[in-house]
């Protein structure tokens, strides 16, 4: 089935509401994939299934690590928040790092995504543009600001490469409220391109064979040239699809089959039995999902990557 796959993969290869900021912590924002709310005190609108970044200490923290220097500066996250918040920009999704370091514990790296119902993509698919925003304050990271992508039909979190819009990295020393709204305006610029790349996606149909070689090279992303020697993965498996409205070969659909599989977990690699009757064969495993925020933004942006790649191979413009 993937006669060309070698040629291919070396080609691959080279390839709104608001709030007085006064009372910033005093607000719980609440938030379910599709519906943002905001609660004060008791009052909430009806969501039995609401969360709120409270529960995030690393997010609502007023203090750095006992680790960072007398030079680091402080910047809480609930104050860009508030930025984003004044520019419409809404969170609906939080996560932050687990930690085994119990001095660590509420300073770890977290990751914000933000929504703003006035900015849209112009796409068949559903699709909802989002500021992803990732910090810690344990001074090993800076303030990140990129463009992400939210498809609806599948409830999948997208993060767009440097490609198309270069990560906004703000520093902590030195930092200003106008520099993240120059991200934002950035993003905003960006989002009419995005939109039209996955107008591309959309047009170009591939073959088993495409296919093929785009799941292995993915693969080959998140897993590393060295484990697709020393493991059998499944690239038929990886691309099942049971979503009848990406039935169509196209490398969007292509894209987002994958995409949801490698982060998500399934069963696409062969394992061995490590133990009762059947010790010593192998069975279809399941990968585990993906749960670092660095990981998990690193194999979006490889994958958008590699799906630009294989629309140039196509000959999109």
């Amino acid at each position: 089935m993937y006669q060309n796959m070698n040629m291919h993969s070396h080609k691959i290869k080279k390839a709104g509401l608001t709030h007085n900021p006064a009372n910033l912590k005093h607000t719980q924002f609440n938030y379910t994939k599709e519906v943002y709310t905001m609660q004060y005190g008791n009052s909430f609108s009806v969501n039995s299934n609401f969360i709120n970044l409270d529960r995030f200490q690393s997010i609502s923290q007023d203090h750095s690590a006992d680790r960072t220097s007398n030079k680091y500066s402080l910047i809480p996250t609930t104050r860009i928040i508030n930025v984003l918040e004044k520019a419409g920009w809404l969170p609906v999704s939080a996560q932050e790092m687990k930690c085994r370091n119990e001095d660590k514990k509420g300073f770890q790296k977290h990751m914000i995504k933000f929504r703003n119902e006035k900015v849209t993509v112009l796409n068949s698919d559903r699709l909802i543009p989002q500021i992803v925003l990732t910090n810690s304050h344990d001074g090993l990271a800076s303030f990140c600001l990129q463009i992400g992508l939210f498809r609806l039909v599948c409830s999948n979190g997208l993060v767009v490469s440097d490609s198309m819009m270069p990560a906004q990295k703000i520093r902590h020393i030195g930092y200003t409220d106008q520099a993240v709204r120059e991200a934002i305006e950035q993003v905003c610029d960006t989002v009419p391109g995005v939109g039209r790349k996955v107008n591309d996606f959309q047009a170009i149909e591939m073959t088993p064979d495409e296919k093929g070689v785009f799941a292995m090279a993915a693969l080959t992303a998140k897993y590393g040239e060295e484990a697709m020697t020393e493991r059998e993965f499944l690239p038929n498996r990886l691309l099942s699809n049971y979503r009848y409205g990406d039935k169509n070969p196209t490398l969007w659909n292509t894209f987002n089959t994958v995409q949801e599989g490698l982060l998500k977990g399934g069963r696409f690699e062969m394992k061995e039995v490590k133990e009762g009757y059947y010790k010593g064969h192998k069975k279809v495993g399941r990968s585990r999902a993906v749960n670092s925020i660095s990981e998990n933004i690193r194999i979006n942006q490889a994958l958008w990557m590699l799906t630009e790649k294989m629309a140039e191979l196509k000959g999109a413009n």
